[in-house]
């Protein structure tokens, strides 16, 4: 796999689709090969670089292969776009929260029931209890 390529810096912040849309043109790759490398339409994938289509996390592994950047700082920058508009815009009340992730992600790991499967086993009550 080829380098992988960081377009933004903390001096020049970018959205999803311009993050994405930089490190094409870095690439010199058209729009329509990365298309053809994801599989969809050319004009589907410019929705995404224009932030007219919102990426999901799921599709973050497929997107940073063909674009080749890194997965992991392609998840982040979705995540953060959803807590930003999750916040309704307001940076502050979004870093507050971030600030607060180390804080308090074990209480939410502890009650995830995708995390404690124990959790998810429902309690029958006894003939007496209805």
């Amino acid at each position: 796999m080829a380098s992988q390529y960081s377009p933004a810096t903390q001096s020049n912040p970018l959205t999803v689709g311009q993050w994405l849309r930089k490190a094409r043109l870095h690439k010199g790759m058209a729009l329509r090969q990365i298309a053809s490398i994801l599989g969809i339409d050319q004009s589907h994938l410019g929705k995404y670089e224009r932030d007219d289509r919102v990426l999901t996390l799921s599709q973050a592994a497929s997107f940073a292969a063909a674009y080749q950047v890194s997965v992991a700082e392609l998840k982040q920058r979705i995540v953060t776009r959803q807590v930003i508009e999750a916040c309704e815009g307001d940076t502050d009340l979004a870093e507050a929260a971030l600030g607060r992730v180390g804080e308090d992600a074990p209480a939410y790991r502890v009650n995830n029931p995708a995390n404690n499967p124990a959790s998810t086993a429902l309690v029958q009550p006894s003939p007496g209890q209805m």
